[in-house]
């Protein structure tokens, strides 16, 4: 097993774009648990998720801003980013995103009745 060259691995680079996939991975975390809170049949969840999925990996490399509301697009943005530097703006929706899935769940658990 060898070793890296000096210089070619920066632990501070690999803590930041780790802390930059969690921070993406938040809003379809919460928009799946919203999804799931509300429907008895797993399969209605499930089949959510992997058309998500899917329409967010068609859609993750365009640039168009607007596709940024798909919480799918912003967790797969750090995926196909050409670098490793964390982009503000994606995070920025990534959390909006997130505030607003966990304080719908939370009005929806209190106000509509469960199905």
């Amino acid at each position: 097993m060898a070793d890296l060259p000096q210089g070619t691995f920066e632990m501070n680079t690999l803590i930041s774009f780790a802390a930059y996939s969690f921070i993406t991975a938040m809003p379809v975390l919460s928009f799946m648990l919203l999804v799931s809170s509300r429907f008895e049949n797993m399969w209605v969840p499930l089949g959510v998720g992997v058309a998500g999925f899917l329409s967010g990996m068609a859609l993750a490399t365009s640039k168009l801003a607007l596709l940024m509301i798909h919480p799918f697009v912003v967790m797969l943005k750090p995926a196909v980013a050409l670098s490793a530097q964390p982009d503000s703006a994606v995070i920025i929706v990534s959390v909006v995103e997130t505030i607003i899935f966990l304080i719908t769940g939370l009005w929806m658990a209190k106000h509509l009745r469960y199905e």
